[in-house]
C-alpha cells in the first residue's frame, strides 16, 4: 500500500494512489497508463468543437436567413468543404487537391 505524507491535499494524495503500481504489474508498460485512465486523468482532453464568438454566430445566422430559401437545385450547383484550401488547375505538375 502506497503512502502519501501528511500535509497533502486530496488530489495529489489521489494521483499518488493512482501512480502506486505493484511489482507484478511493473512489466506492464502501460500501467501508469491504466491507473491515470482510471482515475479520470488524461494527457490531452479532445476538442470537440471550436467555440464561436457573438460576432461569428451573428455573422453564420445572417447567412443562414439570407440562403435559407434557396431550392435544392440552386444547392446542386454549390461545393461544400471542411478543407483549408483546394485548387481547380494544376500547377508545376503538382496533383490536385
Amino acid at each position: 500500500m502506497c503512502q502519501t505524507p501528511e500535509g497533502t491535499n486530496s488530489a495529489t494524495a489521489g494521483v499518488a494512489a493512482l501512480l502506486c503500481c505493484r511489482k507484478a504489474h511493473m512489466h506492464e508498460g502501460d500501467c501508469m497508463k491504466r491507473r491515470l485512465h482510471e482515475g479520470g486523468l488524461f494527457a490531452r482532453r479532445p476538442v470537440v468543437c471550436v467555440p464561436l464568438s457573438p460576432a461569428l454566430v451573428r455573422a453564420r445566422l445572417h447567412w443562414v436567413r439570407e440562403h435559407g430559401s434557396c431550392a435544392p437545385e440552386q444547392w446542386g450547383h454549390v461545393l461544400f468543404t471542411d478543407e483549408s484550401r483546394f485548387k481547380i488547375q494544376n500547377d508545376f505538375r503538382r496533383a490536385l487537391m
